[in-house]
């Protein structure tokens, strides 16, 4: 068994993921990519989340992984979609302390109707993609992984996110120092 197929199921569903989320960043949000550096920084944000977020299905038994992927993908789905209902009533991103607060969920509940189209099914299709393709044998996530090649993925995740962030200093010097601006940091 190669570590190929042994990483395959997790490869797919991070590609599906991360091809998912550059096209809603690109369809759903309003990120200006004022030139080639932002859009390459844009079209790889999400990667090296996933690589790490996804690092927690080889800690599963190899008999739920296939299970754990497809659930890790659908929260992630969710979150993405509940992101872009928030983002088309207030134009503005969720974030953790605007979880909290409740007068924003009741701002929105009187028009979530008008902010749910038809059309977002399409966030989800991916789901049932991928939920096909991991019953076929290429796809099967059923083989354990060593604790190495679990440290070589998370690895691989960090020296990711470090490219990134350095690649997100050059475009914009002092990013991590300044105040805080939510355009930027999304389209890191």
């Amino acid at each position: 068994m190669t570590a190929k197929t042994k990483h395959a199921a997790i490869f797919l569903a991070i590609s599906l993921l991360w091809i998912k989320t550059y096209i809603v960043s690109k369809v759903s949000f309003t990120l200006p990519a004022d030139h080639f550096l932002q859009e390459i920084l844009l079209f790889f944000n999400p990667l090296s989340f996933l690589v790490l977020y996804f690092c927690f299905a080889y800690f599963s038994s190899p008999s739920k992984r296939r299970r754990i992927i497809l659930w890790m993908s659908f929260i992630y789905s969710f979150i993405l979609y509940a992101n872009v209902v928030y983002y088309r009533f207030f134009t503005d991103f969720l974030t953790i302390p605007v979880l909290f607060q409740t007068k924003n969920v009741g701002d929105i509940g009187n028009s979530v109707y008008e902010l749910v189209y038809v059309t977002d099914l399409f966030f989800f299709a991916d789901l049932f993609v991928l939920a096909y393709l991991l019953k076929k044998p290429l796809w099967q996530a059923d083989h354990s992984i060593k604790t190495k090649e679990r440290r070589k993925v998370f690895a691989y995740g960090l020296a990711i996110l470090a490219v990134h962030l350095i690649l997100a200093e050059v475009n914009r010097p002092q990013l991590l120092t300044r105040t805080f601006d939510r355009e930027i940091l999304v389209s890191i």
